[in-house]
């Protein structure tokens, strides 16, 4: 009786045992499956200071090598499209010569005073970094609802309707160049009766030249083949920057990117600091990260459409002194502003693959993402000869 309790016994101990085998090794299957499928995807950490496109860029790569925008994404973008229409309006009303006050003037003054009424607290900080004051009603003008010199308006839209038949409006727009405006100012102005229509949906297009800060973290999966690029976007602005620690983790590469059309614009968090300043400081303190040590760096010079057009009108040297280039010179300012980032750069790095890049632009975004995909691939085959047969496994 005994010995059949021991077989017994035994037996059901090698079954116990045979299936903990079994689920081991069911488990260490799955790990290298994992590891194998992991180094099929390389995560992209994009940085940069707020407003420097890297938004931009990532939608740009949804449509050129994903699925692009649905239905539903375009129909919530719809009031971020307008309010950045109308913010460009109010910017270039702010910045208008009311010296000569003739009756179109004065009609466009009143008009400007009903729309600040209209702007959200949101808007009210974006044009903050472009008006040194705002022009709004005076309390007793907002007490008695008076409107001199023009017609009684009560919805945003009727506001700016008026605002686009004005004829003192209408003649600015022809010399815009001497404003200092969003990047997509002209671009919203010359869609200006298409994106206020009630049945409006944002284009592509649109969706790419929209204005949204980013909060949180963004991810972007890219297929390529049998490789996935994982680009990982977050927020640009001081606030948000304590968030990028938890996203230093098995970085493949670090795109950074900064606008080259900033060079004479301040920050909105702190009005004394210049944003290119900014960036290149921070561009310094990434390259110093110790946890991004093996990342490969690329830097974005972005905006070069937008920089070539400014620096015709606003010299390199009213924001840095120690530029002594040509006057108003395309090609020796740029030329001074990488040297400041590579510069820096070559102190804490051997190599740093910099690019001139237009983020609107998909030609230009297809040809230097190819650039990079090349520098990333390329990084991890030579890690693969000199590391060993990790990779291969």
């Amino acid at each position: 009786m005994l010995d059949m309790f021991l077989d017994v016994e035994w037996c059901w101990r090698d079954q116990n045992e045979r299936e903990i085998r079994r689920i081991n090794s069911e488990i260490e299957r799955q790990i290298r499956k994992d590891k194998r499928e992991a180094k099929k995807q390389y995560k992209i950490l994009l940085l940069g200071a707020g407003e420097s496109g890297k938004s931009t860029f990532i939608r740009h790569m949804r449509i050129i090598h994903g699925e692009g925008f649905g239905q539903k994404e375009r129909e919530e973008a719809r009031e971020i499209v307008v309010s950045n229409l109308v913010i460009c309006i109010y910017i270039i009303l702010s910045q208008m010569d009311y010296s000569k006050m003739d009756d179109d003037s004065r009609v466009l003054l009143e008009l400007t005073k009903i729309l600040f009424t209209h702007l959200s607290p949101k808007e009210e900080k974006e044009i903050s970094q472009y008006v040194y004051e705002f022009i709004q009603p005076k309390t007793s003008e907002l007490e008695k609802g008076e409107t001199d010199n023009c017609e009684v308006v009560s919805s945003k839209k009727e506001v700016l309707d008026k605002l686009w038949h004005n004829y003192k409006f209408r003649e600015t727009l022809g010399s815009l160049t001497i404003f200092k405006l969003p990047d997509s100012a002209l671009y919203f102005l010359s869609h200006f009766e298409r994106i206020l229509e009630d049945m409006f949906i944002p284009t592509a297009e649109d969706m790419i030249r929209m204005r949204q800060a980013t909060t949180g973290v963004q991810e972007t999966l890219l297929p390529f083949g049998d490789v996935n690029f994982r680009l990982v976007d977050v927020g640009g602005q001081r606030s948000e920057r304590k968030k990028w620690i938890h996203c230093f983790e098995d970085v493949s590469s670090i795109i950074f990117i900064a606008s080259l059309a900033e060079y004479n614009l301040h920050l909105v968090e702190d009005a004394s600091v210049n944003r290119l300043e900014e960036s290149i400081a921070l561009f310094k303190t990434i390259l110093k990260n110790p946890w991004l040590q093996q990342s490969s760096v690329i830097l974005f010079l972005n905006k070069k459409d937008i920089f070539d057009e400014k620096i015709q009108y606003f010299d390199l040297r009213d924001s840095f002194e120690d530029y002594h280039g040509k006057y108003c010179d395309s090609i020796e300012a740029k030329d001074f502003i990488l040297d400041k980032f590579v510069g820096t750069g070559k102190r804490h790095r051997t190599t740093i693959y910099s690019h001139i890049t237009i983020a609107t632009d998909p030609d230009n975004v297809r040809f230097v993402f190819a650039a990079v995909k090349h520098t990333i691939l390329s990084g991890i085959v030579d890690d693969i000869f000199s590391s060993g047969s990790d990779y291969l496994q």
